[in-house]
């Protein structure tokens, strides 16, 4: 119980970080700049993130992905997600080419999930109900779980996010 918990609050405080980070990672694309390509995914369709060219991962990011996660963090708040661009998650390495993740530039977490679920729960709430998901359906990956002190799946919060080094002692 304690370790359901336990991943509860982690999966939370990843989403507290992740949110403030693409809110002023800065962006100079406007809402209505952002191309409406169909961002659904037909249910017969899988997506091999891995076999995927560079070039097929990078139009695949323009076209489906980009205006997807748009629209999503778009909804949780127009005011701060009006524009998004890909640095917003990947960095200024965008203009390198460099679109690794995850991407020190987006907010490092914490091991502290009680005090991140506690000081912005709709956050947290966000990034593991919707967020993590979305993302993890968009790549062909199944979001990871922690149940019965097993966790599942391949896509999660250290994604995307890094985590903050532990205090030395």
């Amino acid at each position: 119980m304690k370790i359901k918990k336990s991943l509860t609050v982690l999966i939370y405080f990843v989403i507290l970080l992740i949110v403030p980070v693409i809110i002023y990672s800065g962006s100079n694309s406007k809402a209505s700049e952002v191309g409406k390509v169909s961002s659904i995914i037909p249910a017969d369709s899988t997506i091999v993130w891995e076999k995927m060219s560079f070039d097929e991962r990078k139009d695949y990011m323009k076209k489906v992905v980009m205006p997807t996660m748009y629209d999503v963090f778009n909804q949780f708040d127009s005011t701060r997600f009006s524009a998004m661009n890909c640095r917003t998650c990947h960095g200024s390495g965008v203009k390198a080419g460099d679109f690794k993740m995850p991407n020190g530039r987006i907010a490092k977490l914490s091991m502290n999930f009680e005090e991140m679920a506690h000081d912005n729960p709709n956050y947290m709430h966000f990034m593991g109900s919707v967020v993590k998901p979305k993302m993890a359906a968009l790549l062909g990956l199944e979001p990871i779980k922690h149940e019965n002190g097993t966790q599942t799946g391949t896509f999660g919060c250290q994604s995307c996010h890094m985590f903050e080094e532990a205090p030395t002692k």
